[in-house]
């Protein structure tokens, strides 16, 4: 009689583990291949490409996690050099959309960092652009870059 009582509880109990599991839904499925693709995409150097799968996946599948995670990658790809149809603006804007997200947002550190970084770089592309010749002195605060010696600040000069 006890045996039967351990047995039924451990299948009970096996039952309640298995009816909790995550079960991906259609749209779950569908963002994993999307990602692939244009992971694919910007590996082979098709940036446009693979920022047209990312935005088409979010019209389609609006307020889901994929749609909130396609709007991180595509400020990703536009962070990227060899994309020439990208820039730091459209990345610094990504990020801010993807960090207004009131969803559950699974890069949200590195969108942070990220869209800091983007900032400081296109900082630097404007003050290239209007000063020629001259050096940009560039002091960042310790507490947007995470300094860990909160007493110090660094700077860079960069000369153009």
């Amino acid at each position: 009689m006890r045996t039967w009582k351990l047995l039924a509880i451990a299948a009970l109990l096996y039952g309640c583990a298995h009816a909790a599991q995550y079960r991906p839904t259609p749209a779950d499925r569908e963002w994993e291949s999307t990602l692939q693709a244009a992971q694919q995409l910007a590996a082979n150097a098709r940036y446009a490409a693979a920022d047209s799968v990312l935005d088409e996946f979010a019209q389609r599948q609006p307020g889901t996690a994929g749609a909130r995670e396609a709007t991180f990658w595509r400020g990703v790809f536009a962070l990227e050099p060899a994309n020439s149809a990208a820039s730091m603006h459209a990345a610094r804007t990504a990020f801010d959309s993807y960090l207004a997200d009131s969803g559950t947002l699974t890069h949200r550190a590195e969108a942070r960092a990220l869209g800091r970084a983007a900032t400081v770089i296109d900082s630097l592309f404007q003050a290239r652009a209007t000063d020629r010749g001259k050096s940009v002195h560039l002091v960042v605060a310790v507490h947007s870059v995470g300094d860990v010696h909160p007493h110090r600040r660094s700077g860079a000069v960069v000369n153009k």
